[in-house]
């Protein structure tokens, strides 16, 4: 029993001396594959300025800057994006340096603020952003983390910003990441000169991924849930008094990756309460969006591409020729995927008149790509289309002054008259446009409005009922 009891005591000394050794080998390894992934992005760049690690600490700093985009003799002298990053790492088991803590790791991570845009200054004499995190016995970390609050005032153009400042919390290992806004959010206002004010109260954001960080850095498709929400959104029109107030946004993705085949789907849904405005009034509003079908192998390569592609800003020429060379070498594995574009929902309230659609757009069928990209032959042959809209009578009136003022103030003879003459012209359109709509076949009227309905399939088109055929296209 002794001896057992010696032995158990043993590893536990063993690991308390030896542990603090390997695991600041870890972190160090760590942080090399974390700069190696940050510059695997030729957007950014990243460098280990100094790293050294003693038996119970570890502390490093990392340059980071961001590949801006050479505009020849056209931009000024480009402001310093670079940021040091102060990285200090204390290995466990046994954990001092703040409070007592059985922990294989505590790590504190600064964002030192540099060359800050003139103009900015921060509320705080603290880092921009701070992170406090404790790697568990069991192998999970959990952290917090603040990004200070900021205010920004441009004189010239006489416009002023400030933002609040965000904490959050979460916890991370090399396989999952959840992270979440404490508090009540983050508030951002401002004002424009004498033209407009706005604040946004409450952002918030809670996500989850099924990956690590290294991987999330390569931007490739993961399972992953993101929320944020941002609880009132107010506009004031300081010019003709009039004020805009949005309740309760909420933009939700979704996506999700299957490994085995190397494809993955996006669901992206926005939620709004309502939407206030002078003589507008949107409320109840969804909207679901799914891509599906998106192959992996073209996804990263598209996240590469559009990462370069910041090299070609100063020459259109070679951005042309770039663009094509990654459609030629990526789309066709791409589109014979037979990827999807799919409203599912989308429905709400105008001014307490309802509307409802739905839209399925997919491409099939692809064995080479046309000549052109521009080709509407081609893509008309290989869509297959399925879509349609409800609106109540208010809301299809709504939408007709709409395309009557925008028709309207194009035309110099009624771009002179006042807003009210306007007003009062397009109020009394509405009716009659909606009506020629109906005639000529685009909309259909039924027993509280109009409805719409589009379907296309091997280049033949059908718009309520009436065959289009591909020459139209």
């Amino acid at each position: 029993m002794k001896k057992i009891v010696l032995t158990g005591v043993a590893i536990v000394v063993a690991a308390a001396l030896v542990g603090p050794k390997i695991v600041g080998s870890q972190f160090s390894q760590g942080i090399e594959d974390t700069v190696a992934a940050i510059n695997n992005n030729p957007a950014y760049t990243a460098s280990i300025t100094s790293l050294e690690s003693t038996w119970f600490n570890t502390q490093a700093q990392i340059s980071v800057g961001v590949n801006m985009p050479d505009m020849g003799d056209l931009s000024e002298e480009p402001l310093d994006m670079s940021v040091d990053i102060l990285v200090n790492g204390d290995h466990g088991p046994i954990l001092t340096s703040n409070g007592f803590n059985l922990a294989w790791l505590y790590t504190q991570i600064e964002v030192l603020s540099g060359e800050l845009p003139e103009g900015l200054t921060l509320k705080e004499d603290l880092p921009i952003y701070a992170l406090e995190a404790y790697t568990g016995l069991l192998g999970g970390s959990t952290y917090t983390d603040k990004v200070v609050g900021m205010n920004y005032v441009n004189e010239e153009n006489q416009v002023t910003i400030d933002f609040s400042g965000s904490q959050s919390e979460g916890s991370f290992s090399s396989s999952n990441y959840e992270g979440k806004t404490l508090g009540n959010g983050a508030n951002v206002s401002g004002k424009m000169g004498d033209a407009l004010a706005f604040e946004l109260t409450s952002l918030e954001a809670d996500i989850e991924a099924e990956v690590g960080f290294v991987e999330m850095l390569e931007q490739g498709l993961y399972d992953s849930n993101t929320l944020f929400t941002i609880a009132n959104i107010k506009v004031d029109n300081l010019v003709d008094g009039t004020q805009t107030n949005v309740d309760s946004l909420a933009f939700n993705v979704t996506s999700s990756l299957d490994d085995n085949e190397g494809f993955g789907d996006v669901v992206m849904q926005t939620t709004l309460a309502s939407a206030v405005s002078d003589g507008f009034n949107l409320s109840e509003l969804i909207t679901t969006i799914e891509l599906n079908n998106l192959e992996v192998a073209f996804f990263q390569a598209y996240q590469k591409f559009s990462n370069e592609i910041i090299d070609y800003a100063a020459n259109p020429e070679k951005m042309a020729e770039a663009t094509n060379t990654f459609f030629e070498e990526n789309l066709l594995s791409q589109l014979q995927a037979e990827p999807e574009y799919n409203i599912s929902a989308l429905s709400g309230k105008i001014n307490d008149s309802a509307f409802n659609g739905t839209m399925f757009a997919k491409v099939a069928g692809v064995t080479a790509l046309p000549d052109t990209l521009e080709d509407t032959q081609f893509w008309a042959q290989h869509a297959i289309v399925n879509s349609e809209l409800t609106l109540q009578q208010e809301a299809a009136e709504y939408f007709a002054k709409l395309m009557l003022s925008s028709q309207l103030k194009a035309n110099p003879q009624f771009a002179a008259m006042s807003p009210e003459e306007l007003d009062a012209i397009i109020a009394q359109q509405a009716a009659p446009t909606l009506q020629a709509l109906v005639q000529q076949g685009m909309i259909t009227q039924t027993d509280d409005g109009y409805a719409f309905n589009f379907s296309m399939k091997e280049g033949t088109a059908n718009l309520n009922g009436l065959e289009i055929p591909l020459s139209a296209f």
